[in-house]
């Protein structure tokens, strides 16, 4: 069985991956997306969904030569799921804190190919990290260098056994920085 979604609207790439891989998260299947090579899909607009190791769908806009031929106007997005691989994982449930967060942002240059999936959801298994979000990214050659992209991560860190101190943030934002900086190769911008 396959889910498949196709959106002929003015939606970005960008708008339509989030609403798939939203869909994937409402369903707690973990998951990242990594660049894809279909060749019904544009060359530089798509991306693979994986779970498990394993791809799952994809998702990209239809490429132009077949766009033309069809008679198309405008841009069509297509994305299609294999839902007999969409394996929701076992939900954890923690306690709730009854201390207040502590919100911390990182900026990070990487390279533009590396999948920011993957990173968060490396960031999410910290005990520490309550939530975090993405609030920017973006590129500039001058200012990052040569194939090089910035992404900006909001965390919200708490603790269950008392108010974390700045002191105790600070500390164990700047031990995952350090663990991202051998795990992922990048650099705080």
């Amino acid at each position: 069985k396959r889910l498949g979604l196709l959106s002929c609207d003015s939606h970005s790439l960008e708008d339509f991956r989030t609403l798939v891989s939203d869909l994937l998260t409402y369903i707690s299947v973990e998951h990242f997306s990594q660049r894809s090579n279909y060749p019904f899909l544009h060359p530089n607009l798509q991306v693979e969904f994986i779970v498990g190791g394993q791809r799952v769908g994809f998702l990209g806009v239809l490429h132009p030569l077949i766009q033309k031929e069809l008679d198309i106007k405008g841009s069509v997005l297509i994305s299609e799921l294999e839902v007999e691989k969409l394996q929701p994982k076992k939900v954890k449930y923690k306690s709730i804190s009854n201390y207040p967060p502590v919100v911390r942002d990182i900026s990070l240059v990487m390279d533009k190919g590396q999948s920011v999936d993957k990173l968060i959801l490396y960031i999410r298994d910290l005990e520490e990290v309550e939530d975090l979000s993405v609030f920017s990214v973006w590129t500039n050659e001058e200012v990052l260098g040569e194939g090089k992209k910035s992404v900006s991560i909001r965390l919200f860190l708490r603790s269950t056994k008392g108010s974390m101190s700045d002191e105790e943030a600070n500390s164990i934002v700047f031990k995952l920085v350090e663990d991202l900086k051998k795990e992922f190769n990048v650099s705080l911008r």
